[in-house]
């Protein structure tokens, strides 16, 4: 007995729907999770779950998540040879408009050679420096070969002199292949100081660059390095934790911004991140005070504390990396 009871018909349904989905997540695994990820479009909560319920849980181990790729992703996510790939939806500044636009001149005029062949077939297509910039943030130019740092560099140039030279020549834009500029070209015209024309790839900045880009964890995530050293740390998970009171988390700090009181002290809002979601951090003055030597942005942390409207309020924080050292 309690403030609230469903009905018997409504009993039921749920109690059907329930045996349904988990019939056809065993039995159908690869449609059960495309049609999951596809009626979850922009909810990115559910979509993190979905994806680390296909990469983590053992009995989804024959499937999975393919990188997003300008000339295999489709608008949604897809069925590809078993698994599924990444749709370009759910890159920021596309939106499904711009993805059917993609598609579409592939499907008419072939694959895209390289980043410049996309940006000079698209920029009157809806492509915006915004959505350029994401998608290669989100990786969708990697079968290149070429850093995504590199394209970031070059990007400002290659959108100044193509939209130029397309207004200079429009009736003979770019006829002859000989007359297309190479990203080699746009190297040369960018200030770049010390940058390396092909530095070692670095899966802590593509992560920040994927969340970025799309808000999901798709192929990095900061607890991967960690994932073998989690078991041996009880502790509770994002999700749900809504119904608890106290809790001990291990996660990933970002978005950290240190803010000052009319008192004058120092306390952290911050997003702390798990592989179930995300939840709000609010560390005030006397615990960021004791803590302070540790608390840096895009680190990994245990941390216990008391969750109120939905925000947790830590009250002990331990870098990971130092915890064969606390203990």
């Amino acid at each position: 007995n309690g403030p609230f009871s469903f009905n018997k018909s409504h009993s039921i349904a749920y109690a059907y729907n329930a045996y349904v989905g988990a019939y056809l997540k065993v039995h159908y695994p690869l449609q059960f999770f495309l049609s999951t990820l596809n009626n979850n479009i922009g909810l990115t909560d559910r979509l993190n779950r979905t994806l680390n319920d296909i990469k983590f849980n053992t009995k989804n181990k024959n499937i999975k998540i393919l990188p997003l790729d300008i000339n295999k992703s489709s608008g949604l996510f897809k069925i590809e040879n078993g698994d599924i790939r990444s749709g370009l939806v759910i890159i920021k500044h596309t939106g499904i408009k711009f993805c059917k636009e993609i598609v579409l001149e592939r499907n008419e005029k072939g694959d895209f050679k390289d980043f410049i062949d996309f940006f000079i077939r698209m920029k009157n297509k809806g492509l915006s420096s915004k959505s350029a910039e994401f998608l290669i943030k989100s990786g969708c130019f990697d079968f290149q070969g070429l850093s995504r740092e590199l394209l970031l560099l070059v990007l400002p140039e290659i959108s100044k002199v193509l939209i130029k030279f397309n207004h200079d020549n429009q009736n003979n834009l770019f006829s002859v292949e000989e007359e297309l500029p190479t990203i080699d070209y746009f190297f040369q015209k960018t200030p770049h100081g010390n940058f390396q024309l092909n530095p070692e790839k670095s899966p802590a900045n593509y992560f920040r660059m994927e969340y970025e880009s799309t808000e999901l964890f798709i192929n990095y995530h900061p607890l991967d390095t960690l994932r073998d050293k989690l078991s041996k740390y009880e502790h509770d998970l994002i999700e749900g934790s809504d119904k608890l009171e106290y809790a001990v988390f291990i996660g990933y700090i970002h978005k950290m911004k240190v803010v000052k009181t009319r008192a004058g002290s120092l306390m952290v809002n911050c997003g702390l991140m798990d592989d179930s979601g995300e939840l709000e951090c609010i560390i005030y003055p006397m615990i960021y005070n004791r803590y302070m030597r540790i608390i840096k942005n895009e680190k990994i942390y245990l941390m216990k504390g008391k969750i109120s409207d939905e925000k947790f309020f830590p009250d002990q924080i331990y870098l990971f990396e130092e915890l064969g050292i606390v203990h």
